[in-house]
């Protein structure tokens, strides 16, 4: 859902539950079923975008092995050096789920109101690698990078683009935003905004990425050799 048009809802749901409370009067603490049934309303929310350009580089020495009496050794040949740098453009969203939203997020604690929003989800909408871009500095004795190569570097490009999600900020920004919608509504429903905490259910690193990348709603995984 747009969160626009969200936004106008929220609003709107915000002004009407205020004509008969006051913002510092005390916090509700009945049945939130209404506007967690609101809440689920919204259903799939895109949270926040993030837009990348991004020079994938990698140097592929000629080294030749082998194993002499025993002893493994290894040498280096600069002439034998291969280098590449390929550009890519990655578009990644974070969605929530809200559809099944409901009791099971929120919590009461006194007058503290605590929301657990659903994981977030990391979706690659767009992924390109700009071909006419790649440059190779290639030694006469070897091979230029090969099109599956390529195709495989500008993947790894984009799987650190997506694995450094958190460090980017971007599951912040997505939770900022949600909040942004939530807290309206939540205080046109009584609760004082001082009192509410929106969070996740932990804090989320690179080790979770791979639960929270969405494959199937994903361009990237679609573009594979």
């Amino acid at each position: 859902m747009n969160v626009k048009r969200v936004l106008y809802l929220v609003t709107f749901l915000a002004l009407m539950g205020c004509t008969d409370r006051q913002q510092d009067s005390t916090p509700a603490t009945a049945d939130s079923t209404q506007w967690t049934e609101t809440v689920a309303q919204w259903q799939q929310l895109e949270a926040a975008e993030y837009h990348i350009h991004k020079l994938v580089t990698q140097s592929d020495p000629d080294i030749f092995r082998s194993s002499l009496f025993g002893h493994r050794w290894s040498r280096r040949f600069s002439v034998g050096d291969r280098k590449v740098a390929v550009p890519i453009d990655v578009t990644m969203k974070v969605v929530f789920d809200f559809s099944s939203f409901g009791a099971e997020n929120v919590r009461l604690q006194g007058q503290r109101l605590f929301v657990t929003l659903p994981d977030p989800r990391l979706v690659v909408t767009y992924f390109h690698m700009d071909e006419r871009g790649v440059q190779q500095t290639v030694s006469w004795m070897r091979s230029d990078f090969s099109q599956r190569e390529l195709q495989e570097l500008a993947l790894r490009g984009a799987e650190s683009i997506v694995a450094s999600a958190p460090e980017r900020g971007l599951l912040a920004s997505a939770r900022s935003t949600a909040t942004s919608l939530l807290l309206p509504l939540l205080v046109g429903q009584g609760y004082r905004e001082r009192d509410i905490s929106v969070q996740y259910r932990k804090p989320f690193t690179t080790d979770d990425i791979p639960s929270l990348y969405d494959e199937e709603a994903s361009v990237f995984s679609q573009s594979q050799p």
